[in-house]
Parts: C-alpha cells; structure tokens; sequence
C-alpha cells in the first residue's frame, strides 16, 4: 500500500492533495443544503442546548412539552445521549447566533472527519483508493443525515477518526506513535461523549491493541474515556437522582421502555427486514464485488442471494407491503442480500494470520455489534443508526475484493459517482420538504397568534417562531385555528376536536423539480421509516412536497344529541304562533356563532316562515334583550336533516341566553318541528307547557379575538 496522510506512510505532500480532493469535494455538495429547517430529532437537541449550564452535569429543570406531551420538571439528561454535541451547538450558537446555515455549517467538519477517516481505513484495511469513502459518506443514506443537528454523523466521525488513527499509533513507536495516540484519545474521548455506543469503540481498540502487543496504550485509552465519564454519570446523579440513558424515571423516555419495544419478536424481525434493504440503499453498487467472491466456478452465494431475493417477493405477494413500498425496495433489498457473501469470506478469513485475523475481527465485531444493537436493543428501524454499520460492510466487501483487474476498479469508480448522484438527489428532496414546513410562508387568512397547530421538525420550528401555537395533548379548550401538515409527522388531532371543526383553507407547497415523497400513508414518520432512497419516486413534473389544512374550530356549548338503543325520538310538536319552542341555557364561553337545528318537516313542503332568535335573560324575570335573530324560509328546509346557521359572534361568556323557535303564520297544516329525545337529560318549554327531554339543538362558540378584529358573518342557513 502506498503512502500519504491516509496511508501508514510519510510522504505527506500526496495525502495534502487527497485531503485537500475529499474536503473540497464534501464542502462543495454539503454546502446547497446548509439552509434546511430542522428534521428528525434536531430540535430535541437545540432544547438540550439551550438548558446546558456552564457546569456539565447539571441544566435548567423545567417542563418539556415531548411529542405533544408535557414532561414535568424535565432533566435533559433523561435524554439518550450524552452532553458533547449540545454543548458543541450551545457554544456555536454563543458564537455566530441562532440561525440554521450557521449550525449547519458548524456540523460541515463532521462531514470532513467522517470522510477522511473512512478514506484512512479503507487505504489501511482495503487496495482500494480512498476517494471510495465517498460512495458512503455523500450516498443516498448518509448525505441526509449529514446537514444535521444530531449524533449520528459526529459519531460516525469520531468513531473511524479515532479507529484510524489508533491504527496510524500502532504502526509506529516513540515520539511519532505519541503523536497519533493525541488524536485518537481525543476521537475517542469525543465518541464516548457523542452517543453510548461510541463505547462499541473501545472494544475494536482493545482487539487491534492486543493483537499487536499494545495493552499499554489500550489502558490509556480506556482510562482516558471511561473515567471520565464514570465521573459525569456520577455527577449527574448527584446533583438531579438520576442516571442517564440506563435509567431513565419516566417511562415516555425509559431505555426498559425502548428495550421491550425493541425485543418485541415481530419488531425484531422487522428490523432485520429493514437493516438488509437499508444496506441495498446506502451500498448496494458493490453488490457485484461481494457476488465476485463465489470463485471456481461455485454458484453457492449467488444462489442464496437470489433465493432470499424470491422469499421477499413473495412476501409482498402476500400483502406484506408496510415496509417494502413497491419496486424501488424490492431492488434495494435484493441488492442488500447479494452483499451478505462479504460475511461469510470475513468468517472464513478470522482463522488467517495474527494481523488478517485480527482486521476481520475487527470488521466482524463492528458489524455484528451494530447489528445486535439495531435488531433487538433499537426500539425502531432507522437508517441513521445503521451508517456505522454500513461503513462496517463496505470495508469488508472492499477488502475481500482487491482491485486485480481493470474491471474492478471501473465499476468502483462507476458504483461510486453514481452512489454521490443518487446521495444529492435525495438530500435535494429532503431539503425541499423541509422548506416545505416553513409554515411561516403560508398565506393564511389569521395572525399567527391566532393558530394552533401540530407537527414536528420544521414545522414546529418555524410554527413557534412565526408566534404559532403548537397544540398540546388533550389541549382542545382555546384552540380558534387548527393548522394540520398532511405529511410531516404530528400528534394523533383528538377527533373531538375535528368533530367540531370546519376546513377554512387547504395550501399545497409543490416541488420544483421531478422527485418527490413516495407513498405518503406509508413513509411520514422520520422515526419508523427509511430516510434515504426509499420515500422518494420519480413522477414527470412538479408535485406537492407538503399540504396543509386549516380548521376553524368551534366549540359545543350544549351536551351532543347522541342517538342510542334508549333513545325515545320523536317530534316536538309544530311550531304555531301560539305554540313556540323555547329553551334556556348558560353560555360558558364567548362567541356564539353556530346554531345547528334538527328539524322535520312532516314530509311536505311548507310555506310558512320560521324565526330563530337569541336573547339574553336579565336579573328580573321578564327583563329579555334581543341579540340576534333570522325568518327563514320553510320551503327551503329539508325534513329530518340539520339546518347550520352562523351568526356574527356574540359577546356571549357567563351570560343567560334563551333560543326561541317560532313562527307568525303557520297553521297545523303548514308547520315545522324540531326532533326531541325524550330520554334525553334537559327540557324545554312548549307554548306555556314545560316538556322533558333534549331538543336536536347544537349550539357553538367562536372565541372572538379582540375588539374590532371579530370577523362579521351574516346569518347563512346551510345544510
């Protein structure tokens, strides 16, 4: 193997030009995406930034509203991860403010590490040139992830920044083997501090460190990394009674509640699914190298790629399309089992020589400890908690198909460039959908502070920012406007909200070039599904990246007429001169608005005229104020239906109000009535005659907004 930076040698004047390649070629594609709304679990992060205090084993404790959730007198160290990258994003933004592009562009060295440390282990472990670590790290699956706010890129960084240069510290003695092992402590100390599993580190660190005789910087290592955080945990158990990530005091964040979730058998068997068709997506171009590994004529890999590829499409044949949505994943998932013949060679190779076994043992123990971690302890499939591993796998099918023939390297630097195009088109899509959620940017027909709305990521970022409101679990009292995302994940809208509620507008955000969401009922949740190849198809022109509804939504101020096996329904009685129907009621909320009638007609068409009015009742008895009133049209009412009325809200909060139902000029034979359930709680009066039961009466408010911004409807029956 040749020299240079990302080799073991020390002609330095190449690696700075190889260096130079890779980040400027990481810069200039990372660089367009830079201005993307937060996704995932990017705002968990900026919320954890924002209540670090100086001292690292203590924050602010105070509520945390958590998927909709409100988690009372919150420790951020309920989290599951440690403090490192909120600090990082707490120190960014001291430095350069709160703005996205600068927080994106603060992760941009992330990017640089994880490249050229990939491209270090594949010089070291591989023939294969280094440009090929960017096949995984500007792919479809890990690009994505990359303009991030999150773990796991800073992860993957340190984590192969640090195993390179542990492996550059064992190639060397003395003063320059001292100089490696700074870089690495700091990698290492940094995986550690990023994520628990950076912890999977230490133990391929302790592998290669033994197999070269070298426990004694393997024990520096690890009292570098665990002592100190055997002190943070301490720390942080000190001062808020807890212990972070392993013992979690509320079950919506408990790592028992995840483990369960995640040992669940089907879910289990769903994961395995999923982490083979994630490996098609992230590297499934060097399928052909792992295919060329059935040397002598032996069909046996091949074989069992393509019977496992037949299983899957049977499987979908039986209607198990959740997680396989359509021919995009059928592909990938053939493409993900043809990698599996690299297991099998590296099994084979452990028994080699000291230094051949010990790299497949490295490799091996890589792999399998993420994969362990991703099927049973992961409590849902995600493509980013699988980079480390794919990056795992492509250095074992790199290494088990050395560039011998011209063929190999062509179709590595085909497989390549196509992997960092496929990478930028779906980054491109992603960035579009989450400028799709700048809900800020939608032309809606109320001040912000008038909306309530539900949606995670972007869309609650630049909803709170806009001076939204976003709408909490069981918060269904004061909400006036509901604004509801079609794609981006929400909470579950409570139906007896939506019962209530009335579509005021409808906007669509389109996308502006041929690729866009795939399956919209089967992909929106960033958690349970792929982020990466698999949520986006092709169509021939623009679509909708996101839509929203907004609902206007009042507020019942009456019990609902519910009909059941008790129900005694029949007619109140026609509506005469001398016969009206009138009910009294306590108004709790401000802003009547809404009438609703369920009204008969007797099965004929009436001429008579039918008058609905309000009035609100003083402190004497017959003392009676008129607020609002209407003749309508009994020719124009349908029988056994409900008729809607709206009325310009009224000033109605605490007040005694009376609805009357009475008419000037009908006669018996020229009547309508209003249904009655005599089993109903309530009563009314008929004529002069008090009567028992719930009128078909629904009566809603709309809380007004301040004086002089009420918007006036005029009175407008409707069906």
């Amino acid at each position: 193997m040749d020299g240079g930076f990302l080799s073991l040698g020390d002609a330095r004047h190449v690696s700075l030009w190889s260096v130079a390649a890779l980040m400027l070629v990481c810069t200039a594609i990372y660089v367009p995406f830079t201005d993307k709304g937060p996704t995932n679990d990017d705002l968990i992060y900026l919320d954890y930034a924002d209540r670090l205090t100086l001292n690292p084993a203590r924050c602010q404790v105070s509520d945390y509203v958590f998927q909709g959730r409100v988690l009372e007198n919150f420790v951020v160290f309920e989290s599951t991860h440690p403090p490192l990258v909120p600090y990082y994003i707490r120190v960014v933004r001291h430095l350069v403010g709160r703005d996205l592009v600068h927080l994106h562009l603060a992760f941009l060295p992330f990017l640089w590490l994880a490249t050229l440390g990939l491209a270090g282990l594949i010089r070291h472990y591989t023939d294969h040139p280094p440009w090929v670590a960017l096949a995984l790290t500007l792919g479809p699956m890990f690009l994505p992830n990359a303009a991030t706010l999150m773990t796991d890129v800073p992860l993957f960084a340190f984590w192969v920044g640090g195993l390179w240069y542990w492996e550059r510290t064992l190639a060397r003695t003395g003063a320059s083997a001292t100089r490696n092992l700074i870089p690495c402590l700091i990698f290492t100390f940094a995986a550690v501090f990023t994520a628990y599993q950076g912890f999977g580190l230490l133990a391929l660190i302790a592998v290669r460190g033994w197999s070269k005789r070298r426990m004694g910087e393997v024990l520096i290592v690890f009292a570098c990394t665990v002592v100190p955080m055997v002190i943070w945990l301490s720390m942080v158990y000190y001062y808020h009674g807890i212990v972070p990530y392993f013992a979690a005091p509320r079950d919506e964040l408990s790592i028992a509640t995840e483990v369960h979730k995640g040992l669940d058998a089907t879910n289990m068997w769903i994961k395995a699914r999923v982490m083979v068709l994630y490996g098609g997506a992230a590297i499934g171009l060097f399928a052909p190298l792992a295919l060329r590994l059935a040397a002598g004529g032996r069909f046996f890999y091949p074989l069992m790629a393509c019977l496992g590829w037949a299983w899957v499409l049977l499987l979908n044949l039986q209607n198990d399309t959740g997680w396989f949505p359509g021919f995009w994943a059928w592909g990938l998932m053939g493409l993900g089992l043809a990698l599996l013949p690299s297991l099998f060679h590296a099994v084979r190779s452990l028994f080699g020589i000291d230094e051949e076994g010990s790299i497949w043992l490295v490799l091996l123990a890589w792999f399998a400890g993420l994969a362990l971690f991703q099927i049973g302890l992961a409590a849902f499939a995600s493509p980013r908690y699988n980079l480390l591993l794919f990056a795992a796998l492509l250095l074992m099918v790199l290494r088990a198909t050395p560039p011998r023939f011209a063929a190999v390297t062509v179709w590595t630097l085909i497989s390549t460039g196509i992997a960092v195009g496929l990478g930028w088109m779906v980054a491109r899509v992603e960035f579009d959908f989450s400028r799709a959620q700048r809900v800020a940017d939608l032309e809606l027909p109320v001040a912000p502070g008038e909306i309530h709305f539900v949606g995670e990521m972007g869309v609650r970022h630049y909803g709170e920012q806009a001076g939204m409101i976003y709408l909490q679990v069981d918060q269904t009292d004061d909400v006036r406007y509901l604004l509801v995302p079609r794609l981006t994940d929400h909470i579950q809208v409570p139906e007896s909200l939506l019962a209530r509620a009335e579509i005021a507008g409808r906007y669509e955000v389109p996308s502006r070039w041929p690729l866009r969401l795939h399956a919209p009922d089967h992909h929106t949740s960033y958690y349970l599904h792929a982020r990466g190849i698999l949520p986006f198809s092709f169509v021939p022109g623009p679509g909708t990246m996101e839509a929203y509804t907004l609902f206007k939504v009042y507020h019942q101020i009456m019990p609902a007429w519910v009909v059941g096996p008790e129900s005694r329904i029949e007619p109140a009685g026609p509506i005469l001169p001398e016969s009206p129907i009138v009910t009294e009621f306590d108004c709790p909320k401000d802003g009547l608005t809404r009438v609703r009638l369920n009204l008969a007609t007797y099965n004929r068409i009436n001429t008579s005229t039918l008058r609905v009015a309000i009035s609100e009742l003083g402190l004497a008895e017959a003392e009676e104020s008129l607020l609002w009133s209407v003749d309508l049209d009994a020719a124009q009412i349908r029988d056994n239906s409900w008729l809607t009325l709206d009325l310009e809200p009224l000033a109605s909060a605490g007040k005694r109000l009376r609805l009357a139902l009475s008419s000037p000029d009908a006669t018996p034979a020229n009547a309508v009535t209003i249904w009655v359930n005599r089993a109903g709680a309530g009563g009314y009066r008929y004529g002069e005659t008090v009567q028992a039961g719930q009128l078909g009466l629904s009566m809603f408010c709309f809380p007004r907004a301040a004086a002089g911004e009420v918007e006036t409807v005029a009175p407008n029956p409707s069906e």
